[in-house]
């Protein structure tokens, strides 16, 4: 859906990219905060309670991927480790559909991966 190759709008110029480009060139939190809704004319979700959550799913996601020490070698109980927190968060789709339904809500057509979505 954000790497379809949409507009992005930087210092008041209009450059086209292509989706491998979107793709390389910036983060989800870019795409999903400043690229789609510019793109769209959406508004952003910057400063909504969705925009928090995202994060929230956003940093399990670094931690998970970038693991410090800490947390590779764990012994004994694991109390303050990622994987504490990880049995103890909430289920990702939770976190992700907040997002998805703000910006999909202001789209003029329905996204099938929305409203025909499997949970």
């Amino acid at each position: 859906m954000i790497n379809e190759g949409v507009p992005v709008y930087q210092a008041g110029v209009t450059q086209s990219f292509s989706k491998a480009e979107i793709e390389r060139s910036f983060t989800l939190k870019e795409k999903l905060g400043t690229v789609l809704p510019e793109a769209l004319s959406l508004n952003k979700p910057v400063g909504h309670k969705c925009w928090d959550e995202f994060h929230r799913l956003e940093a399990m996601r670094d931690r998970l991927i970038h693991m410090k020490s800490a947390d590779q070698n764990v012994m004994g109980d694991g109390k303050g480790t990622v994987w504490e927190d990880l049995f103890s968060f909430p289920e990702p789709v939770k976190l992700a559909l907040p997002i998805l339904t703000f910006l999909a809500s202001q789209m003029v057509v329905q996204r099938r991966w929305l409203t025909h979505r499997p949970f």
